[in-house]
């Protein structure tokens, strides 16, 4: 088997109660990185401390880049993914432990599967002394199998324009499609961007086994818990025009990247969600013009595909 280089890129941002834990599963890997490239975001504790230790005796180049100001999470994986050399280049968190095989199994995928352009797994979901929480990140973020066989088939529009599939710590991809996502819009939450954009030009493949342990503690960014995802899609259960507009302004984002790529890829699921999302921003009142929408968005399937079938129809053609 062809034999990846693959570059880990690491943010970083006071994270020194956990890190040495990450890094030395780094260390572990059956199949080591060919380099880990770091980011840090102006932190004020033992953080570099702790990374300039693990360089000194790494069995790999460790390369550690100090921001001059604070970037966030999103402009700071942008910016640890452009300093990447490798042919596959793999995300992590700074809280995390990864399992010995997490980069083999990845690269054993990309080996075989030249059509696959991201790969990402399930996690276990641990507490702060990784200690198991009884469920998997795909069972928090209710990742199903009938959207992970659509992945498998490629068909990740379908799948990634309406919820975001891969937790970026567990993703890695192919280096060519880094011109196809950066600059990553700060809107966006890093991962989410990442996955959609590779999404319209590769397939994802999604493995079925937890490669990591996604850490659970009070001072994490965006975390695992259940009740986490229960608040997230709340307001999307309400009718609100306003938040079928703001959702088609977040989802146009990304659109007009890939159109600014000038590539020639299948763009009509994303083309179709955003028609469908933009008609329910402003539909007519009540009456034969909206039952000619409704109907024509049903026939269309958009519906079934970027809905709840039938009772998203209904409601639209009788709320207010």
């Amino acid at each position: 088997m062809e034999r990846l280089r693959v570059s880990i890129a690491l943010c970083t941002y006071n994270g020194e109660e956990y890190l040495k834990e990450q890094l030395q599963s780094f260390a572990l890997q059956t199949h080591l990185p060919g380099e880990l490239v770091v980011c840090d975001d102006c932190s004020k504790d033992s953080t570099i401390e702790i990374l300039e230790s693990f360089k000194k005796n790494a069995n790999f180049p460790v390369r550690i880049y100090i921001n001059e100001k604070n970037l966030r999470s999103t402009k700071n994986f942008e910016k640890a993914i452009g300093l990447c050399t490798g042919e596959i280049i793999a995300l992590s968190d700074q809280d995390d432990v990864w399992h010995p095989e997490k980069i083999n199994k990845a690269c054993e995928i990309f080996s075989k599967r030249p059509d696959v352009g991201c790969v990402f797994s399930d996690a276990e979901v641990v507490d702060k002394e990784l200690n198991p929480l009884g469920y998997s990140m795909w069972e928090s973020i209710r990742f199903t199998e009938e959207e992970r066989m659509k992945l498998l088939k490629g068909r990740s529009q379908e799948v990634l324009i309406s919820r975001t599939a891969a937790t970026g710590a567990t993703m890695s991809f192919r280096s060519e499609y880094i011109k196809k996502f950066i600059p990553i819009d700060p809107r966006w939450v890093h991962d989410a961007w990442i996955t959609l954009i590779i999404g319209v030009y590769a397939n994802l493949y999604p493995i079925h086994e937890p490669l990591m342990k996604y850490r659970q503690h009070p001072n994490q960014q965006i975390g695992g818990l259940k009740s986490d995802i229960e608040l997230s899609y709340e307001g999307m259960l309400k009718d609100n025009a306003e938040i079928y507009k703001k959702e088609y302004e977040y989802l146009v984002l990304p659109y007009n990247r890939i159109r600014e790529n000038g590539d020639r890829v299948d763009l009509r699921p994303l083309e179709d969600k955003l028609n469908l999302l933009k008609w329910r921003a402003g539909k007519p009142p009540l009456g034969a013009k909206r039952l000619k929408g409704v109907l024509s968005h049903l026939m269309k399937l958009r519906y079934h595909r970027y809905g709840n079938g039938l009772k998203s129809a209904a409601k639209d053609l009788f709320y207010k």
